[in-house]
């Protein structure tokens, strides 16, 4: 929700973050915008002025901006920066072997890629680290439209008070992603009230199904299968 925010929230805001580091990827490997706002994570938005990407994975807010030359993150409140680095470059699947907008198929590139390729240059593929995120969220997608889900996935994770992880550096909170526990325990009518429509008794049956299963760990555990 928006609120009227002071100039003294918000420079205490920006001062919760770390300084600057630069990912050290160039333009052709990664670009922002169609990356993180595709529909491939829906846990990502650009800030009122727009040059600043915010999200999050796992307990950390991120923060990201690009230049001419590289990309730039940093992350809030005092994580671990040797970890928060390693997730987001997994999140971003920068260390798989992957060139960004790059044919793997075998054969001649068709024609189809190769406009989309160079209409999208650094676009890249993202991982969502959380499986139990992962399938909520593509639930969530289905006829849908991609603003509309993550409004969805953001006021589905702003019902959990106890997931606050802080405020990104324009003083908007941000939370962490609800446990399967969590989500049981959320009514239909509350799901509705949450803005998932006729998708809340298919949530609200989902969370139970995994809840009979085991949770997040046989979801972690049925990954392995593949």
């Amino acid at each position: 929700p928006y609120r009227t925010r002071t100039l003294g929230s918000l420079m205490a805001a920006a001062d919760a973050f770390s300084p600057w580091s630069d990912l050290c990827v160039p333009p052709d490997a990664l670009r922002l915008a169609p990356t993180l706002l595709s529909g491939m994570s829906f846990r990502w938005h650009p800030s009122a002025a727009g040059n600043i990407y915010v999200g999050v994975l796992s307990d950390c807010i991120y923060e990201l901006r690009e230049d001419d030359a590289t990309v730039h993150w940093r992350v809030c409140g005092p994580a671990d920066s040797d970890r928060a680095r390693a997730q987001l470059r997994e999140h971003l699947s920068l260390d798989r072997g992957v060139t960004a907008s790059a044919w793997a198929g075998g054969g001649q590139l068709p024609v189809q890629f190769f406009h989309a390729a160079a209409a999208l240059p650094g676009v890249r593929v993202v991982s969502v680290l959380s499986r139990l995120e992962s399938l909520v969220s593509f639930m969530g997608s289905a006829n849908n439209n991609i603003k509309r889900n993550m409004q969805m996935v953001a006021s589905l994770c702003a019902n959990f008070e106890e997931n606050r992880l802080g405020c990104d550096s324009e003083g908007a909170a941000l939370f962490s992603f609800p446990s399967v526990a969590q989500l049981c325990s959320l009514s239909e009518e509350r799901l509705w009230e949450l803005g998932w429509g006729y998708r809340a008794p298919r949530l609200h049956k989902l969370s139970r199904q995994l809840e009979e299963r085991g949770g997040e760990a046989w979801l972690d555990n049925l990954a392995r299968l593949c």
